[in-house]
């Protein structure tokens, strides 16, 4: 017997197995980037869309999971324009968490603020509060958001289901 050849076959990964996963992990890449560039490059008016239907939906979600009202307020005038989802707030008779602030009337901090882009026209102007409630539903609302140009988007905030829809105008 020859100590220098080996007579079994050792374990390894084949040349085949090492092209496969290489080859997987190129796909992944370049789907990614191509996701990545897609996202960076997207027009001001679709981002705000995209925030806003964000928040709305965590908030529509945490009011159906924490059986609890949850509001949502658009400040869509001014320099510095954005929606909010704001804390949950102590249920009637319920006593406040421990470190909690206990003064009357203080607005707690808010969970998730999205500050919209400034130069797309969102319309109606002004601060509106929608109410998310546990059953799904939701105080309605009617947005335009123009993009500058020609495009424009009507979002639809559905009252019996708490659902965002977003339409083009024509």
């Amino acid at each position: 017997m020859r100590s220098g050849l080996i007579t079994h076959r050792t374990a390894g990964f084949t040349l085949l197995e090492i092209m496969v996963v290489v080859g997987i992990l190129a796909v992944v890449t370049a789907v990614s980037v191509a996701v990545a560039f897609k996202t960076k490059s997207k027009p001001p008016a679709l981002k705000a869309i995209a925030m806003i239907e964000e928040v709305c939906k965590q908030a529509r979600t945490d009011a159906i999971v924490n059986r609890r009202i949850r509001n949502v307020q658009f400040k869509l005038e001014g320099q510095e324009r954005y929606v909010e989802l704001m804390a949950l707030q102590p249920s009637v008779g319920q006593a406040p968490s421990e470190g909690a602030a206990t003064q009357g009337k203080s607005k707690a901090a808010p969970v998730t603020t999205e500050f919209l882009p400034e130069l797309v026209p969102i319309d109606p102007i002004g601060v509106f509060t929608v109410s998310f409630r546990p059953d799904g539903t939701c105080d309605g609302l009617q947005l335009e958001v123009g993009s500058g140009d020609v495009e424009s988007w009507v979002m639809v905030l559905e009252q019996s289901t708490g659902l965002v829809f977003v339409s083009a105008m024509e």
